[in-house]
């Protein structure tokens, strides 16, 4: 009997961890991966989503997700007037919570790829303004639509698929005849994803094609394949905006800036961007998606705190252009070995911070920086950072007077996406938090460490006070500070706690000093396969199997 017994007490205490182990969820994609205002579409969730039903959790306005009784599947409804750009969406139940994906939010009308297309015969036929969502779903899978065209008339064909999406593929179009003869094609266009614009030579029907390799390459050499390959193609013969002229937006006045792409209505190739009536307006990253009417599409632009937010002029090392710092220039190197060159006055001691973004916007400069003074000394040449192929540095200014910043491409190319923005300004002591994880589990009774990295900046020395301004329901956290001569390879550590019976929810945490109120940084995480990041991670607190089997019952009785 005591045998049975101790076999009994065993079974149930594995049974209890078996309950506080379960696996949490994984959302791996979202097909469709977003539809059009005023629409309502099924999403097929993959992953690993064993213990459906499942809570839905979305960051952003102007759309709604529900849970459908299928396995896998969402119900999205995208408001009417909802703006165009993409939200994030989470998962997560009694075990715990998925990573962030984006769900979008398009311009344009919008279809699901309809199989079979695989075949130029087979061909999805597309009105000329559409976006569509795809799949390549199995290795060796390619996608047809046709497009009906006039002479003259010109095709932008867009893929979001790597970017955003973080879809593991590199993908390919092609523009081709009716019978299948290729007339265009381009990949890696913007990053690892490609666009393509085409001007009909003649009336008739045309064919795009599309296909991928694996984002991270493999042996074989073939096309690839997988269900968490979706993409969404817009094709359009209507206005098209590839970038503007300032990519900044002014914080104290408003910007005007000019439009450059395809198509472009008359009239529309300009605009004016109010000035936020408020800082939160935009995100803790400083940047902001605005759409523009009659575009078929939207743009990102940083946020620069200063009033001086200039577009390049025609300059070269010889006749560089005058600017003022604090500076953010929007420039475009137009032709083979073309250089763009500005000048500036500084004072001695000074600390700048200079840096320079193509790639990691989109486009398709490899940028060189170089730093001279004015008898044309070189103080600094800098091609990659260790986190991209743009290029940035700091520097103190050794003496009074001008110096000159060239910009230049390291190949020696130029052309009309060479674009870039130069960013020159007074670096300033500051710090910021990062959390790697966008979700923790908690066990009540047990106490949880979150560690959070602090990286101080330009010789920041103040304590800071971390703390969770964001909690869930019977959450507690005890607040940790940073000291200036602390371990920088170590991060602080957050301690959570939980008594039975506490909710799981929304955790944010914060940085302030006492000496200025004024400066707080929210901690966040980086976004898996994204350059996007978010402040809002999320708690889960476990619950014990007798806990679970009380709450049944209760939910259980009348």
């Amino acid at each position: 009997m005591p045998s049975r017994t101790c076999t009994l007490v065993c079974c149930q205490l594995l049974c209890a961890q078996a309950t506080l182990a379960a696996d949490p969820p994984e959302l791996s994609y979202l097909y469709p991966a977003g539809a059009c205002p005023g629409s309502t579409v099924t999403l097929q969730a993959g992953g690993t989503l064993e213990n459906w039903p499942v809570n839905v959790l979305i960051y952003g306005d102007g759309i709604a997700v529900g849970v459908a009784e299928e396995q896998g599947k969402l119900d999205l409804v995208v408001d009417p007037d909802a703006d165009p750009g993409v939200r994030w969406l989470r998962i997560y139940d009694q075990f715990g919570a998925s990573s962030l994906r984006p769900v979008m939010v398009g311009a344009l009308p919008e279809v699901v790829e309809q199989e079979p297309n695989d075949d130029p015969l087979k061909a999805q036929h597309l009105a000329s303004s559409v976006t569509a969502n795809g799949r390549l779903e199995k290795e060796g899978d390619v996608d047809c639509y046709s497009v009906q065209l006039r002479e003259g008339q010109t095709l932008v064909a867009d893929m979001l698929a790597h970017r955003v999406l973080a879809s593991p593929m590199d993908g390919l179009l092609q523009v081709c005849t009716a019978a299948g003869i290729v007339l265009g094609q381009n990949d890696d266009e913007c990053g690892l994803d490609p666009r393509l614009v085409f001007t009909a030579p003649a009336d008739g029907k045309y064919l795009i094609r599309t296909f991928a390799f694996p984002a991270k390459p493999d042996k074989k050499i073939a096309l690839s394949g997988a269900e968490s390959y979706v993409y969404r193609l817009t094709i359009t013969t209507d206005g098209f905006v590839d970038h503007a002229f300032p990519m900044a937006v002014s914080a104290s006045q408003p910007t005007s800036m000019q439009l450059f792409g395809w198509n472009l209505p008359q009239g529309s190739n300009s605009a004016t961007v109010m000035a936020p009536s408020r800082s939160d307006d935009f995100p803790t990253e400083s940047s902001k998606t605005i759409f523009f009417p009659e575009i078929s599409n939207s743009l990102s632009f940083s946020l620069h705190a200063g009033s001086n937010v200039a577009a390049a002029a025609l300059s070269d090392p010889g006749h560089p252009q005058s600017v003022d710092v604090p500076v953010t220039i929007t420039g475009r190197i137009e032709t083979l070995d073309d250089r763009d060159s500005f000048r500036f006055q500084a004072q001695a001691g000074h600390r700048l911070a200079v840096r320079v973004e193509s790639r990691s916007l989109g486009y398709t400069l490899d940028p060189v920086l170089r730093l001279a003074d004015a008898k044309g000394n070189v103080l600094n040449e800098v091609d990659d950072t260790a986190e991209s192929r743009d290029a940035a540095f700091d520097f103190e200014v050794p003496s009074d007077g001008e110096y000159q910043i060239t910009i230049r491409d390291l190949h020696g190319h130029g052309g009309f996406r060479y674009i870039y923005r130069l960013t020159v300004e007074a670096t300033e002591p500051d710090f910021a938090l990062t959390l790697g994880s966008s979700s923790y589990r908690l066990t009540p009774g047990e106490p949880l460490e979150i560690p959070v990295t602090v990286e101080r900046k330009h010789g920041f020395s103040a304590e800071i006070d971390i703390s969770a301004t964001q909690l869930p329901q019977g959450v507690q956290m005890e607040p940790a500070r940073s000291l200036a001569d602390d371990d920088p390879e170590k991060p602080v550590q957050l301690t959570l706690t939980a008594a039975e019976g506490g909710k799981s929810g929304v955790l944010r945490i914060t940085g302030s000093c006492d000496d200025d109120s004024s400066r707080v940084r929210t901690a966040r995480y980086s976004i898996p396969g994204s350059r996007a990041s978010h402040d809002l991670a999320w708690v889960t607190v476990l619950k014990s199997a007798e806990t679970d089997e009380e709450s049944q019952q209760d939910n259980e009785s009348p």
